[in-house]
Parts: C-alpha cells; structure tokens; sequence
C-alpha cells in the first residue's frame, strides 16, 4: 500500500487534469512531511546526546519451537514464490486480472488464510513446555504505551516513505498499481472497499508482523547481530511485494524492525503497520472523490 499517494495524485492528473487536483494533495503531504520531520528532529537529538529514541524492554529468551519457525519460513517462502510467480508476463489471449466476483472472493479468501495463519503461529508458539505470548511480545500489558509507541513510529515512517515514493514515480502507473488498488479502482463498490480495508487495516498487519517481526526477525535475533537481522528482514518483507511499491516499504519496514527489537512489542508494530495502510487506503480513496 505504500504507493497509494502516488498513485491518486497521478490518477487525479490523468482524470481532471490539472492543478486543481494536484494541490489538492499538496498541503496534506506538507503537513505529513513538517509532522514525521519534528520525530525525525527529535530522533537525531536523541542519537546526538547518545541515547536512543525508544528504551530497551526487558525480555526473556523464549525457546523457539522449531516447527512454528519451519511453518513460518514456509508461509514467508510461498509468498516469495507467489510474488516470482506473479511477475512472469502474461500469455496472449489471457487476462492479468480476475473477474470482479473472482478478485472479490480471493480477497476474502487471502482475508480467511491470514487470519488463521495467525491463530496456527499462535498456537504453535504456545506448544514449548512453559512457554508464554509474552515471552515473544505478544500482549496486553501496558496497552496504550504500546499503541502509543506504534502510533509515533508510524508519523516517523511517513518522511522517508513518501521521500522514496516521489523518487519512484517514473515507474508508477495503473499496471504497476498495488493489485488492491487496482481492484478498487476496477470495482469500486462498498462490499470492496469494505472487505480491502479489513484485508489491509486488519488481517495483513496482524498475520505479516507475526510472521516477519515476532517470528523470523525474534529467531533470527536469537543468534546474530540485530544490526544484520533487521535490515535482512526488510529486505525480505519488500521483496515479496510487487515493484516498484517494494521500495518505499524498505524504510518502513526497517522502522517496524528497530520498533519490534527495541519495544519487543508485538501490538506496537501491528499498531505501526495498521495505521499506515490505513492512511494509504484513505489517500487512494480520496483520490477517487
């Protein structure tokens, strides 16, 4: 979803034509630069006395079931496949996109799969002698700090995200769309737009930080440098996005990293992750009016 600014102000010029829409969006994306710059402002501070912008949590040292870890590298790795698979161009004669009732049914079916590919993971980590959700930053202790903390990493990811999208717009266009926002734009009925925002605000933010954040980066950090883990798995979260949206993801999904290895706070980045795809959305939205 990170190109969806993008895409509505270039939709908005390809419809009306002209100033009038571009400016529209003008003074939000001002806005959102002045309020993500003033986190940044206070991050550089903080790194320039020497301490750093969020505490280290206390944690223990869960021991990781290796059959949640195989499961989970198993999702991750299907999803790469999907995303190679998808790439390869289309025969002639055959259409890229489904049917709307067909796109509309896969949506609600990828909705069904990741909700519980997120209630499986739970279970599985819960199946070591002793083991605990907390013991992999999973709960609700301290609810609002944790929102809280998501919230305001997610204002710090706008700036570089949206700095990496104005420097991709030469490879934007409706068939380089998120397929999301291709079939809002396709069939932009209230049952879609209704089941994309659950798809997106809901059930890929809680299924994606499980696997890439608590799972894979939490294994991982058990035996290398956070320093190599963190930007590894987002790399590996960008690349099983399409092109070029993969790009802007890379800061973010840094920032979801670093939040997740300092909070060790599972509400947090699926806090951080929700409000920026439903922002996203919002914007593809607004374009439309």
């Amino acid at each position: 979803m990170a190109s969806v600014s993008a895409s509505a102000v270039r939709r908005a010029t390809r419809l009306g034509g002209s100033h009038l829409e571009i400016t529209a969006f003008i003074p939000i994306l001002l806005i959102i630069a002045a309020i993500s710059g003033t986190v940044w402002v206070y991050v550089v501070r903080s790194l320039s006395k020497g301490t750093r912008p969020l505490p280290m949590a206390p944690r223990s040292k869960p021991l990781w079931n290796p059959i949640v870890v195989g499961v989970t590298l198993l999702i991750v790795g299907l999803a790469v496949y999907s995303q190679i698979a998808s790439a390869q161009p289309v025969a002639a004669g055959e259409s890229a996109e489904p049917a709307p009732d067909a796109a509309l049914q896969l949506l609600q079916e990828n909705c069904l799969v990741n909700l519980l590919s997120v209630a499986l993971l739970l279970v599985l980590l819960l199946l070591r002698r002793s083991a605990r959700l907390s013991d992999f930053g999973i709960g609700l202790a301290d609810w609002r700090k944790q929102v809280r903390i998501g919230a305001m990493g997610f204002v710090a990811s706008l700036l570089p995200v949206y700095a990496v999208v104005a420097l991709t717009l030469a490879w934007r266009d409706p068939e380089t769309q998120h397929p999301l926002l291709r079939m809002l734009s396709d069939h932009p009925s209230p049952t879609v737009v209704a089941w994309i925002a659950f798809a997106v605000v809901v059930t890929a933010p809680l299924a994606e930080e499980l696997q890439y954040r608590v799972i894979v980066q939490g294994w991982l950090q058990s035996f290398l440098p956070a320093a190599w883990v963190i930007p590894g798995v987002a790399i590996l979260f960008s690349g099983v996005h399409e092109f070029p949206d993969s790009l802007p993801l890379v800061p973010l999904a840094l920032i979801l990293g670093y939040v997740y290895y300092r909070t060790h706070s599972y509400l947090a980045v699926v806090t951080l992750h929700a409000l920026f795809n439903a922002m996203n959305l919002a914007f593809s939205l607004w374009g439309r009016l």
